[in-house]
Formats: C-alpha cells, structure tokens, sequence
C-alpha cells in the first residue's frame, strides 16, 4: 500500500467521523411524539405512526433538494414508509434527495435495499442521495454492507443540501 492510499483512507475516516452527532443542533421543531426536524420549510407530507419505536417519515424541500427525515426503525416491516418517501409511485419525485437518518435508531437490510433502490434511481435520473448523520448503530450497518462507499455522509441537512 502507497502512502497515498492510507492518506486517502484517513481522509474518508475524517468525513465518515463528520457524519456523527454535532454537538449542538440548531433549536428543533417537533414534527410528533419523539420526533423533531431541523430543516426550514413546510412540511409536505407525513408518513408514520404515533406507536413508539416505529417510523415517522417526512417529506419536504429545501433550495429544490428534496428532504426526507426518517424518525424511529427501518425494519420489514416499516420500510414501505420511507421507500413510499424516497420513491412515489416508483419513480424519483426529485433528481437530488437528502435523508436524515439522525432520528433513526435500527436499519435492517430492508432498508439498506431501500437505500440502494432510490440511489440507483436517483444516479439514472442524474441526481444524487445524500445522507444526513446517521445513529451509530444505522452507520455500523451502513459501513458493513459498504454503503457508505456508495452515498455521501453529511453532518446536516443544511450541509448536504448545498455541498
């Protein structure tokens, strides 16, 4: 290994560890039970259930990105909310989607699908899906399938918005 690639390979860390937790999140506005957004703007659509420990999606926009903000498990039997955010009726609503995964505390391999699914869609309509600071158990998930090497990790909506 040259020493490029390792200076490469601690670059990644660097961004990886960006995607972590700020310290301090601007002031949020709860959405519902347990769920809070920290992105401007109306909200356009939601998608969830007040039970505890299931999935509260929301859709809105930001400078013409579409924003999804995910809020509680992404499992089997949740997923049909967040793939029914990310792809309506099927197809890209937006060329460039950014999910905040901040609130999200359990991601299986439906959702890793998902994931997959809506990048692939988004790359053919050439566009992008970006994600905002994944939970470290969401991001655990995400670097052993290797997703991470696939999407971009952003430390705030706002961030991922306009980089």
């Amino acid at each position: 290994m040259d020493g490029n690639a390792v200076s490469d390979r601690n670059v990644e860390d660097t961004e990886r560890r960006a995607c972590r937790r700020p310290d301090k999140l601007p002031e949020p506005e709860v959405l519902a039970k347990g769920c809070m957004s920290v992105v401007e703007g109306s909200v356009t659509d939601t998608h969830g259930t007040e039970e505890p420990g299931r999935l509260l999606v929301t859709r809105t926009v930001a400078a013409g990105v579409g924003v999804v903000i995910a809020c509680g498990e992404i499992d089997h039997d949740t997923v049909a909310r967040l793939h029914d955010a990310l792809l309506p009726d099927g197809t890209a609503e937006f060329e460039r989607v950014v999910l905040d995964l901040s609130q999200v505390t359990f991601m299986d391999s439906s959702g890793i699908n998902t994931l997959i699914g809506a990048h692939r869609s988004r790359e053919a309509a050439r566009g992008w899906l970006r994600l905002v600071n994944p939970t470290e158990p969401v991001l655990r998930v995400i670097e052993l399938v290797g997703l991470d090497l696939l999407l971009t990790c952003h430390p705030s909506v706002d961030q991922a918005v306009t980089s």
